[in-house]
């Protein structure tokens, strides 16, 4: 069983809310949360299984539109850090550490890297610097 975990919370409270919707909503087990000493995080494992390939072939094509219709709207501000990492500000007020190896951004960090998926932001910021490569 794959186990994954949040980013630290300094606070206790909304780890144990957000522990406690999780295993209310039925799709995840062994939810706990530990304190450390960058914060709590919660642990969990998804109940089901990663899914069949048509499965993740849908799951690519949908990142691939979503970055189609939504990259134009991210402003990417390249770091220079290692990996070509971006800062990625979404039109929703998100921010996200990109590279073409990871981001930052819930989808990525639970259904994505699990099933070695990129996101929307890695393919929008892929398309980005390809079109301004040619």
């Amino acid at each position: 069983m794959d186990y994954y975990s949040t980013r630290p919370m300094d606070d206790e409270e909304p780890a144990c809310k957000l522990a406690n919707a999780m295993m209310a909503s039925g799709g995840f087990d062994s939810v706990t949360v530990l304190s450390r000493e960058d914060g709590h995080v919660v642990m969990f494992a998804p109940c089901q299984p990663v899914p069949d390939g048509e499965r993740v072939a849908r799951m690519c094509d949908q990142r691939c539109n979503r970055a189609e219709s939504e990259g134009s709207e991210y402003v990417f501000v390249e770091t220079g850090m290692h990996d070509q990492m971006a800062l990625c500000y979404s039109s929703s007020g998100a921010s996200y550490e990109v590279s073409r190896t990871r981001c930052t951004c819930p989808d990525y960090q639970f259904r994505c890297l699990p099933r070695g998926i990129a996101c929307k932001h890695q393919i929008a910021l892929g398309n980005r610097r390809a079109a301004a490569a040619s």
